[in-house]
């Protein structure tokens, strides 16, 4: 795990050392409701998670093998606003 703040911005990076994702696991991984489980092995709809919106980003990189690593890039707090505001 490792976090950085660049500006306005702060950068979560959190990796792992599995299997790894595919090239096509990973374009997929942020779908609506995918999953890699078999079908009967289902027990829910799947991962559900918003990317790219105006203030927020979630990124992968990965190859098979090697694990992964996830990115997470937030706005930085305005330290300038008082408790409670």
């Amino acid at each position: 795990m490792r976090t950085a703040h660049t500006g306005d911005v702060v950068c979560l990076e959190v990796a792992d050392t599995g299997q790894g994702l595919t090239p096509e696991e990973s374009a997929r991984l942020f779908t609506p409701y995918y999953t890699q489980q078999a079908a009967w092995h289902r027990a829910g709809a799947g991962h559900r998670t918003k990317r790219g919106s105006d203030h927020r980003h979630i990124s992968v990189q990965s190859d098979p093998g090697s694990g992964a690593c996830f990115s997470i890039t937030l706005p930085a707090a305005d330290n300038r606003q008082e408790p409670g505001e």
